[in-house]
């Protein structure tokens, strides 16, 4: 049941949707198979929708031209082309600038010191509170290539750190982190910082390479496996997508919607749960924001 308050969905500059964001950490050029694939993926999905774009040495969006669906391939085959900083914002709103419920971005950094990178698919919000299944096949789809080192998916917002709006809208991060503990606030620079050092936070799709699987211990394996509405699903690329239950939840804390099994999985992937992501829940300073992000992101380590 969709159950957002007035004050989230009459704002223009925020979008709640359904999504799928892989994160990987080393360079994007050692993984060129598995982001061909999610991107591949990707467009099928929304690439008839997609009306604007942006890369990182654009100041706007621009509309979409014949070679704007091939700027990934291009990118990820001729490594001359590598910076430090690459994005590619693919938006469908009706005016640029704003976040709409079909889009995609990749978002990568290749410095001497650190790479990582991520891909953020963005669908509508129906497609998680209608069509749980198809979210799910469409992540074993997305998820198919060995490449990524963890990912999630489920409902979440979009919006774009770089426009204009972007103070106003982070604003509004403490009343959605408290309302709908079920919507994940994506900021992708940031959390490309502690790839690394382990996964951000769980959704109702949590996907672990095989080696983030094997780390786990096995009494963590257990409790996932112990919950008859937590199911665990093999992927072609080796690791483990991880079901919070039959559907993706909101979790509107104002009419008490319970996420019994996303604790479920928050306890177990707890131990890999990165502690030091930058602030993402602003605060009164800079100390109040960290700390207000770590509870938000601990939200469902019980």
């Amino acid at each position: 049941m969709n159950q957002l308050s007035q004050r989230i969905t009459s704002n223009p500059q925020l979008k709640i949707c359904t999504d799928v964001c892989a994160y990987w950490s080393g360079s994007m050029y050692d993984r060129r198979e598995a982001i061909r694939n999610f991107y591949a993926v990707s467009i099928k999905l929304i690439g008839p929708h997609v009306k604007w774009y942006q890369t990182e040495t654009m100041s706007r969006p621009h509309a979409r031209i014949e070679e704007t669906l091939s700027l990934v391939d291009f990118w990820i085959d001729d490594a001359r082309s590598r910076r430090q900083i690459i994005t590619l914002e693919l938006e469908s709103s009706e005016a640029p600038g704003l976040p709409s419920d079909r889009a995609f971005t990749l978002e990568a950094i290749e410095t001497e010191h650190l790479c990582a990178g991520a891909c953020h698919l963005i669908l509508p919000l129906d497609v998680g509170l209608v069509s749980p299944a198809k979210l799910l096949a469409f992540a074993n789809d997305l998820f198919a290539i060995d490449g990524f080192t963890y990912g999630i998916g489920g409902f979440a917002i979009n919006w774009n750190p770089r426009m204009k709006a972007a103070t106003l809208v982070k604003n509004e991060f403490p009343y959605l982190a408290k309302r709908y503990p079920g919507i994940d606030i994506p900021y992708l620079i940031a959390t490309l910082l502690t790839v690394n050092q382990g996964i951000k936070s769980i959704n109702w799709l949590t996907m672990l390479s095989k080696e983030l699987w094997g780390s786990l211990e096995l009494s963590e394996i257990s409790s996932i496996r112990s919950s008859p509405s937590v199911k665990i699903h093999g992927i072609a690329a080796g690791g483990s997508i991880i079901q919070a239950g039959p559907r993706p939840l909101l979790g509107d804390t104002y009419s008490r919607e319970t996420m019994t099994d996303y604790l479920v999985v928050g306890r177990a992937l707890s131990s890999i749960r990165c502690r030091t992501h930058p602030a993402i829940i602003p605060g009164d300073d800079e100390f109040t924001s960290i700390a207000r992000t770590e509870e938000w992101l601990a939200r469902f380590d019980g």
